[in-house]
C-alpha cells in the first residue's frame, strides 16, 4: 500500500497558490497495520507509571478500523466513512489522524529511531522562551526533527484549512535547537551526563498537513521551515525513553503470563495475542530484557543510561526486511505489530 505527499522546501513555498500545484506529488510504503502499530504510540500518558487502560489501546485501534481503508485495486490507503460524522466529530478524527499519520510520514521518510511528544513535562529538563511544537525526533547525534502535526478531514488537492498550518509554523519558527541530555555509567561506577546538540543543519523542522484528496486518498503537505530564532528545548533522554515504551511495556508486564518468544528472521520478540483483533502485538527482546524492571509500579525505577543502552540495542534490528510483507509491521523502536496465523 501507498499514501501521497508533496513536500515543500519552505513554508513560503507552500502559501504561493501557483507554486502549490507545480509541485508533484510522491508516494511511500505504508500498510494499514503500520498505523494499527504507530496509533499506540500516539496521546502517551504524561506519567509514565500511569496504567494505560486497554480500552484506550483498543479506541485507537478502532479509530484506524473505522476511518482508513486499502484501496486493493489502486495500491493507496484511503479515508472511509467521513461522510457520517458531525461537526464536532470531524475535530476529534481529524486531530487523532493526524497524529498518527505524521508518525507514518516521519518514519517512513526520515529514519527516525523515537518521535516524543514535547507537551509531557516530565521529559523537558527545561525551555528557553515558549514554544510547544508537537513532537521531535531523531535518527542518530548528527541529525533530528521538530514536528508539528496537523489534520483535516475537507477531501481538496491541498490542506484547506491554511490558518492551521500557519500556526504550525508559529511554533516551529522561534526554535534554534534542542539538547539531550542522558547518563552514562563509567567503568568506576559513576554516573556522567552527556549532551547531544542539535541546531542549524543538525535540526530539520517539518510540517505534516495530512487530509483526503479529491478521491479520499490519504495525503500529507509536507513542509520544512528552517528558520530559528530564540529559543531551546532540552530534553532528559532518559525519561523520555522510558516514557516513549511506557504504552507497550505496561502492556507486556501487565499480560506477561500469556506472553511467548517468536523468532522472526532470526530476531526474537515478546508477543502477546490480541484478544479483540486480529493481531500478535509486541517488542524486540532485547529491548524487553532492560525494560522489564523499569516498569514495577511501586517504586522509582533507576533509568540511568537508559537511552544509551536501548539505542545501542536497536543497532541490531532490521525493520527494511519486513518491508514488503503484509503480515508483518516493525518499526525502528523495536515495536512489532503481526497479523494472528489462522
Amino acid at each position: 500500500m501507498k499514501a501521497e505527499y508533496k513536500f515543500y522546501e519552505e513554508f513560503d513555498e507552500y502559501k504561493a497558490i501557483k507554486r502549490r500545484y507545480q509541485v508533484d506529488t510522491s508516494t511511500y510504503s505504508l500498510k494499514k497495520l503500520d498505523l494499527m502499530r504507530l496509533s499506540w504510540q500516539v496521546g502517551l500518558s504524561k506519567d509514565s507509571k500511569q496504567t494505560y487502560p486497554l480500552e484506550l489501546r483498543e479506541w485507537k485501534m478502532s479509530f484506524i478500523e473505522a476511518f482508513i481503508e486499502e484501496d486493493i485495486t489502486n495500491n493507496i490507503l484511503k479515508f472511509k466513512n467521513l461522510d457520517k460524522l458531525e461537526t464536532t466529530e470531524k475535530g476529534a478524527v481529524a486531530y487523532f489522524l493526524g497524529m498518527v499519520f505524521t508518525y507514518a510520514y516521519m518514519y517512513k521518510n526520515c529514519n527516525l529511531k523515537h518521535l516524543l511528544h514535547l507537551n509531557n513535562e516530565e521529559i523537558i529538563v527545561g525551555r528557553v522562551n515558549e514554544s510547544s511544537p508537537d513532537l521531535w525526533g531523531y535518527v542518530d547525534k548528527n541529525q533530528s526533527y521538530l514536528v508539528e502535526a496537523k489534520g483535516s478531514l475537507i477531501n481538496a488537492e491541498r490542506f484547506e484549512k491554511f490558518e492551521d498550518l500557519k500556526n504550525a509554523y508559529t511554533q516551529l519558527k522561534p526554535v534554534y535547537g534542542i539538547k539531550l541530555n542522558y547518563e552514562q555509567r563509567q567503568k568506576n561506577g559513576l554516573v556522567k551526563i552527556k549532551s547531544w546538540n542539535f541546531s542549524f543543519k543538525k535540526l530539520k523542522k517539518m510540517i505534516i498537513g495530512t487530509h483526503p484528496n479529491k478521491d479520499f486518498n490519504v495525503r500529507h503537505e509536507a513542509i520544512d521551515p528552517t528558520s530559528g530564532d530564540k529559543t531551546l528545548i532540552e530534553i532528559d533522554g532518559d525519561k523520555a525513553i522510558h516514557n516513549y515504551y511506557s504504552n507497550i511495556m505496561t502492556f507486556l508486564v501487565q499480560n506477561k503470563d500469556f506472553a511467548q518468544i517468536e523468532r522472526v528472521q532470526g530476531m526474537e520478540f515478546l508477543v502477546i495475542y490480541s484478544t479483540r483483533f486480529p493481531y500478535r502485538i509486541g517488542l524486540f527482546k532485547s529491548l524487553y530484557d532492560i525494560l522489564e524492571n523499569k516498569f514495577h509500579f511501586r517504586s522509582s525505577p533507576d533509568l540511568s543510561g537508559l537511552f544509551k543502552e536501548i539505542n545501542k540495542r536497536l543497532e541490531g534490528l532490521d525493520p527494511n526486511s519486513f518491508e514488503n510483507d503484509d503480515n508483518i509491521s516493525l518499526g525502528n523502536d523495536g515495536i512489532i505489530f503481526m497479523n494472528k496465523i489462522e
